[in-house]
């Protein structure tokens, strides 16, 4: 199975930072920022308790696979072809008087 998207970047990343890094140095941020002390890959760790981190993955979550709805019906020669207007599109945009489908 081919890695997502995601999988794919967090490998490019972390390969990044192991090319970044040599023996002798903490880390490439020793080598960005020389004079600094702080350990700030040490303290992020994985990124998945940075809420910074975390609001850009819970918008690729939410927003990436929000695909448009449709109905489709398959031909004779095997194509999918969409069905619109179809009342189950109609439903999902307004299931009730009082709620819309957003």
């Amino acid at each position: 199975m081919k890695p997502n998207f995601l999988t794919r970047l967090g490998i490019a990343l972390k390969a990044a930072g192991a090319a970044m890094s040599w023996p002798g140095a903490g880390s490439y941020t020793s080598w960005l920022m020389p004079r600094s002390d702080f350990d700030y890959e040490g303290s992020v760790g994985s990124g998945d308790k940075s809420s910074i981190v975390m609001a850009c993955v819970g918008w690729v979550m939410r927003t990436f696979p929000e695909a448009p709805p449709q109905v489709l019906k398959r031909n004779a020669d095997g194509m999918m072809t969409p069905i619109e207007p179809h009342p189950l599109l109609t439903l999902l945009e307004r299931p009730n008087p009082y709620y819309s489908g957003e």
